[in-house]
């Protein structure tokens, strides 16, 4: 995992390096030059992608990792989530998460890129290992499940074993 690290951080570097080689001696249009003045990791991860994908992949689960352990320093955990979410759900989840310190953060709507998502693994990862280390329970399972429940119970007004249907 060392090795891995240092390899994709090494190809990262050298890859940096070459972009402003190139921005520097003039081999890139003026459009290129312009992205990478104003946003160069933009630039960078445009390059990554070109090269290797699998490069690129490995890159936003370790920045997602690696917010997470900023955010954990800080003593500010949160459980990010994508994609269109059931506010009701939501809700009780939150509700549920805020017993362990842990607050939901939406990170993207119905649309999400293939990188918020790999970054977002990253990140949900390093949180629930965090978790699983603090209280010596899956946190995230725990209070999932117990979200359900009662989202079950005041939305439908009965428990899972209210729901079996008599034949």
């Amino acid at each position: 995992m060392l090795l891995r690290r240092l390899i994709v951080g090494s190809a990262v570097l050298l890859l940096g390096s070459l972009v402003w080689i190139a921005f520097v001696a003039g081999a890139l249009t003026p459009y290129q030059r312009s992205v990478v003045k104003d946003q160069p990791s933009i630039f960078l991860r445009e390059t990554i992608r070109q090269i290797s994908p699998t490069l690129l992949a490995e890159y936003e689960f370790t920045r997602g990792y690696r917010e997470a352990q900023r955010d954990i320093d800080d003593g500010q955990p949160s459980l990010r989530v994508t994609g269109l979410r059931s506010l009701g759900f939501d809700t009780y989840l939150q509700e549920e998460l805020s017993r362990y310190g842990v607050a939901l953060d939406t990170t993207a709507g119905c649309v999400v890129e293939m990188d918020a998502l790999r970054r977002t693994r990253g990140y949900n990862t390093a949180i629930s290992v965090e978790l699983k280390a603090r209280f010596k329970v899956d946190v995230l399972e725990v209070a999932q499940s117990e979200a359900a429940k009662r989202f079950e119970q005041d939305v439908w007004g009965n428990t899972s074993d209210d729901r079996k249907i008599d034949t």
